[in-house]
């Protein structure tokens, strides 16, 4: 039988990780969710809000998505949980570019795990300094963003984009 102190451990670490993506998901989830922007800036703007966070928040960013409590987590929360609002908000705005016909017709699940591996990977590299990308992360995260949403475009889309004066259809416009 667990100790009391354990049990108290768990319940404040319980409460921290609950109290996080509480406040990790009131970042994210209403700029994925704003449809007076568009969808694209949306993207945009949202996975610049996660490094953010990240950035400004690296314990708290580590007890939501490291391992050390990972076991504590999955008792929690699950990305596959309706009101898992973050990563909701991904799957829900991808969806929304694939009735726009702007995002290719497959799966959304896989596509939002997709960008949020993606993300949560940059995010780790700056905070944990295993490459030394700190200094270049805003022009990393560019790369990156334009190459997520390369792979995510319809082929109609992408063969429109290739048009000279359309060429900016597929970029953020409130960076």
């Amino acid at each position: 039988m667990p100790s009391i102190d354990t049990l108290k451990t768990k319940m404040l670490i319980e409460t921290m990780i609950l109290n996080g993506f509480e406040h990790f998901d009131e970042q994210i989830a209403p700029i994925l969710l704003d449809q007076e922007k568009t969808l694209i800036d949306r993207f945009y703007l949202s996975g610049k809000a996660l490094i953010d966070f990240a950035i400004k928040n690296p314990n708290l960013y580590r007890l939501l998505f490291g391992k050390k409590y990972a076991h504590i987590r999955q008792e929690l929360v699950s990305i596959k949980d309706e009101d898992c609002s973050g990563f909701g908000a991904l799957k829900q705005a991808i969806e929304e570019g694939q009735e726009s016909k702007i995002i290719k017709k497959e799966e959304s699940y896989q596509h939002a795990i997709v960008v949020w591996a993606s993300l949560h990977g940059l995010a780790s590299l700056i905070i944990d300094g295993f490459m030394d990308v700190k200094d270049i992360y805003h022009d990393i995260y560019d790369k990156m963003f334009e190459t997520l949403l390369a792979g995510l475009v319809a082929n109609k889309v992408k063969v429109i984009s290739t048009i000279p004066f359309i060429k900016n259809i597929l970029k953020p416009h409130s960076v």
